[in-house]
């Protein structure tokens, strides 16, 4: 039968996401969509440390969803996995296929591969769906963004409500996100917890991270550390803490740490010398070179020659 032939139906799906990260922190995810069979028209996602229940109502869910999102504290690297999802649900039309085939087993594995593949988390993805009725296209069309009215108003309008929904923005992030290491200096550093906006450190860039690669096809002897600039820290209840870092223009980063670890500040020069964070010595930038005195080092070849000769006559005589 013609697809054309069928009538449009909407497909509210909703989906839970229960994943553990590199470090075994628990990260729970939850996404809401109205789907059509070939088209998926809203997409929110939400991650958290916070379990949810499998059997909230996706009303719910979705006033949780704006709560989080007006809150500017939030850990930047969950942000990141959420974008990242709501991209991939939106592309890939896995969810527009639950409403085609009536069947969310294939969407539960797509989104347990993905998170795995690209965003590093053990997950199990668990999907269900029902038919939207009028008073559920309703609710998206009335569901207002809290942080982007402006372009709402300036966004063309379209025939459906479910279309007009689609068309309001998703908090695009226009910096591309890089993962860090910390450097760690235990004597010299700062603490995490003494971190401030704006301080500048030293990170290193993963290996098999695109920037890394770039940098070091660039520039052969590149071994991953740059300097980065400190825009925010988040710490969860368990002490881990996300630091999010400006790289360059375009370019954010984010590093985690545990516990009370003190990790290498970049020096500031000044007229007077070194001002700023503590120098670890690693990273000697500025510094004059060091003058030995010819006097010195005459001196200590005579003692050199004298330690020789006392050790040769000492074997002589043993023999």
């Amino acid at each position: 039968m013609d697809n054309e032939l069928i009538p449009q139906s909407y497909y509210v799906v909703q989906g839970y996401v229960d994943a553990k990260d590199d470090r075994g922190g628990n990260i729970n995810g939850t996404f809401v969509s109205l789907v059509t069979r070939r088209d998926v028209m809203f997409t929110s996602v939400h991650f958290e440390h916070v379990e949810m229940e499998k059997a909230t109502p996706w009303r719910d869910l979705l006033s949780v969803h704006e709560e989080a999102r007006k809150n500017k504290g939030r850990d930047p690297l969950l942000s990141h996995q959420e974008e990242e999802l709501r991209k991939f649900l939106e592309s890939s039309l896995i969810l527009a296929n639950v409403a085609k085939n009536l069947n969310p087993k294939p969407a539960e594995q797509a989104v347990s591969r993905f998170c795995l593949d690209d965003l590093k988390l053990k997950a199990v993805c668990f999907v269900r769906f029902a038919r939207a009725g009028d008073d559920d296209i309703a609710f998206f069309q009335e569901e207002e963004p809290a942080n982007d009215q402006a372009q709402q108003d300036a966004a063309p309008p379209t025939e459906t409500p479910a279309q007009e929904r689609r068309t309001l923005p998703q908090d695009e992030r226009k910096d591309l996100l890089v993962r860090c290491e910390p450097i760690l200096d235990p004597i010299a550093g700062v603490a995490m917890n003494e971190l401030r906006d704006g301080d500048n450190l030293y990170c290193k860039l993963l290996v098999d991270s695109v920037i890394y690669k770039l940098l070091a096809k660039n520039n052969p002897r590149f071994d991953g550390v740059i300097t980065a600039t400190v825009t925010g820290i988040f710490t969860n209840e368990l002490g881990t803490s996300t630091v999010s870092l400006s790289l360059s223009d375009g370019i954010a980063g984010f590093m985690k740490l545990s516990g009370k670890v003190r990790v290498m500040m970049v020096r500031e020069m000044d007229g007077q010398g070194v001002s700023g964070k503590k120098d670890s010595g690693l990273f000697p930038a500025g510094l004059p070179p060091l003058e030995i005195p010819p006097e010195f080092i005459l001196t200590a070849a005579v003692i050199v020659v004298v330690i020789a000769a006392i050790v040769a006559l000492y074997y002589i005589f043993q023999l």
